[in-house]
């Protein structure tokens, strides 16, 4: 049977293994601090505590020279920074680094601020890589071959277009599109492109350009850039040259394209048959009218026996 100084001590040994209890306050209903609950991973930073991520998803348009960004800088001098930079804690260098921001992080600078707000997420490399890429998508303008290069990353890393579709929010067409520019466009194609960033905000200029046979893709480019080019006419120049460029990889992996005279035959109401013939391999259905009214034409003319 437990001492009476052991009957006595129990209860304050229980109460030491215990959780501690935490206070709650009265819940406020209305004012400004209704609703409300802190955030621990909001806060202000020292902006030498923060440094930019090298691998960074977007690679253009986020230094002090862009215009851009010193806009942001004039609209931070006036405002200040209205949505939070997202970081992450590096414990082994004590620093926290950028996860999406950067263009503000920057901007922030250039407006002499000292301390910036940030949010503090937990994540690993490949999720800071998916971050940054719904980021940039969403909230500004990444450029299509930085947007190529970043899905084409993900592929490698074992995603799959239909999990990028996913993460992204978009269609599995607009994924194989970015992946098409990334693995098709010529290293000379990129170039010209990254000269002239402000003519190639469309994927799908672009796309239309990478499924072209390599030496046709920057005459094309030139001609984006030089004459503004809509994305319909990017479409119809390029038509025939995608044709070309199918015939092509049919013949190098061993099919002959289909070099056969083109030839299309039509059933009438009567019953009756019209074939029309070309020479060459393939004719367009305006080709094939226009051959058609010429025959009319032909029939309608008064024949040599006639006069």
């Amino acid at each position: 049977m437990p001492s009476i100084e052991e009957q006595l001590k129990a209860p304050f040994q229980d109460a030491l293994r215990r959780p501690e209890r935490q206070v709650t306050q009265p819940a406020v209903e209305q004012g400004p601090t209704a609703g409300r609950r802190p955030d621990r991973s909001l806060f202000l930073l020292s902006l030498d505590r923060i440094r930019p991520d090298p691998d960074q998803v977007r690679r253009m348009n986020k230094s002090e020279t862009d215009q851009e960004v010193r806009e942001l800088a004039e609209s931070i001098r006036a405002i200040g920074i209205e949505n939070p930079l997202t970081v992450r804690y590096l414990p082994a260098e004590d620093i926290y680094e950028l996860v999406a921001g950067e263009r503000r992080f920057t901007a922030a600078k250039l407006a002499a601020l000292s301390e910036v707000p940030v949010k503090v997420v937990d994540v690993d490399e490949k999720g800071v890589r998916r971050l940054q890429l719904h980021e940039n998508i969403h909230r500004a303008d990444l450029a299509p071959l930085e947007l190529a290069a970043a899905l084409q990353d993900h592929t490698e890393e074992g995603d799959s277009p239909q999990d990028l579709a996913r993460m992204l929010c978009k269609s599995v067409p607009y994924v194989q599109k970015a992946l098409t520019i990334a693995r098709k466009l010529t290293n000379e194609a990129r170039a010209y492109v990254q000269a002239h960033p402000t003519s190639f905000k469309s994927i799908d200029q672009l796309y239309d350009t990478a499924t072209l046979l390599p030496e046709k893709q920057l005459p094309i480019l030139r001609r984006i850039a030089e004459e503004g080019l809509t994305r319909d006419e990017v479409r119809s120049l390029t038509a025939t040259g995608k044709e070309h460029a199918k015939a092509d990889r049919g013949s190098r992996r061993g099919r002959q394209p289909d070099t056969r005279p083109f030839r299309q035959t039509l059933r009438v109401d009567n019953g009756a048959l019209v074939t029309v013939s070309f020479r060459k391999a393939r004719a367009t259905p305006r080709e094939v009218k226009a051959a058609l009214e010429q025959a009319l034409e032909l029939l309608d003319a008064p024949s040599e026996s006639a006069h």
